[in-house]
């Protein structure tokens, strides 16, 4: 949270990690950012992160799999469901979140 309120005090715009004149990060802003790090990026990327952590969570936890691509932006469901659906299930993301971020602190999860 503490990175949250630093961070939207930088903001210039509606985004928490806001691009350029305000606007969203760039699609190879990521993809930047491991280059500036010298990471080999034909061995990592971007994609492989969100892919980790779809893994992790179907291998490793019980979340719900509509909550966990959620979590990825993605829509699940027919056009009939998503009518229906209109939450954002924000308190299940954040638990999940939360796991993840547990898990990759090395810490032992709940």
């Amino acid at each position: 949270m503490a990175l949250l309120r630093e961070q939207h005090q930088c903001s210039t715009g509606e985004y928490v990690f806001s691009g350029y004149k305000g606007i969203g990060l760039a699609p190879k802003s990521m993809y930047m950012l491991l280059r500036a790090m010298g990471v080999d990026t034909t061995k990592v990327t971007v994609h492989g992160f969100r892919s980790s952590f779809r893994d992790w969570c179907g291998d490793k936890t019980d979340f719900a799999r509509e909550h966990v691509e959620a979590c990825l932006a993605h829509q699940v469901g027919n056009g009939v469901e998503l009518a229906y659906r209109r939450q954002t299930a924000l308190e299940k993301r954040r638990t999940i979140m939360d796991a993840w971020a547990t898990y990759c602190a090395g810490q032992p999860s709940a």
